[in-house]
């Protein structure tokens, strides 16, 4: 058996764990010096933040896909009267 299963688990381990790690640290951190409803409104603007780096980093496409646009239309073809 190769060792890459095992690289993977550990690579993806490490991952969720620093990831979780660092952003419960940066939470703390944030509810120390600001009320809870103050910072809660901050974490909607989490994935306008996300898609805006992977398109500006990654070049990734903003908007739907015809692939996702085909399957909602597919999905919802049998719910019209």
């Amino acid at each position: 058996m190769s060792p890459a299963p095992w690289i993977a688990a550990a690579a993806l381990a490490y991952a969720v764990l620093v990831s979780t790690l660092a952003a419960n640290a940066a939470w703390t951190w944030l509810l120390k010096r600001r009320p809870a409803s103050t910072a809660a409104p901050a974490t909607m603007l989490v994935p306008v933040f996300g898609l805006s780096l992977a398109h500006l980093l990654f070049d990734e496409p903003l908007g739907c896909s015809s692939s996702v646009t085909e399957e909602r239309q597919g999905a919802t073809a049998g719910l019209a009267p």
